[in-house]
């Protein structure tokens, strides 16, 4: 399984598959002097572990190599594997405070913002059949970042350095 990247200087794109229109996710491997920064590393579920394990070996890395997880935003398809491969990178996983909250609210234990926006869609005309359907499709989306990393979370104004 190729891993479709491309590497510019100490930066490695990686084309992180996912199983909607979309095709794929951008994520970074980005050269550092004590590893690697993993930026947005995309959904989880079985064939993006496989897809991760497989790129990585092709480029000569493990887990071991990820120092630290950033993460732009809360999006499945950006957060969703973070907490698995922190499990097994033992990598710092850094967001934003913002990011980090959205991330709890849409997928958190105590979640309540799909049933917020899903009550907001509806005064707005949406009808009751499309705002269930989407109901249903938000909540499975659950399953696909779990396990939750621990977030390490971004203060307004501080910096992070990615790479050398």
């Amino acid at each position: 399984m190729s891993s479709a990247s491309v590497r510019h200087g100490s930066i490695l794109q990686v084309k992180v598959p996912v199983p909607f229109p979309l095709r794929y996710v951008n994520s970074y491997l980005i050269a550092g002097d004590d590893g690697y920064t993993l930026l947005d590393p995309g959904l989880h579920n079985e064939d993006t572990e496989a897809f991760w394990e497989s790129a990585l070996k092709e480029h000569g890395l493990s887990f071991d190599n990820i120092e630290k997880i950033v993460l732009t935003h809360h999006h499945p398809d950006h957060y969703g594997i973070a907490g698995w491969f922190q499990e097994r990178s033992r990598a710092k996983v850094l967001m934003s405070q913002k990011g980090y909250e959205l991330a709890q609210a849409f997928w958190g234990e105590q979640r309540t913002m799909t049933q917020k926006m899903c009550k907001l869609f509806l005064r707005h005309g949406m009808d009751e059949d499309t705002a269930k359907q989407m109901f249903s499709h938000l909540e499975q989306q659950v399953f696909q970042v779990l396990p939750h990393p621990q977030v390490e979370v971004l203060q307004s104004g501080q910096f992070v350095f990615l790479g050398q």
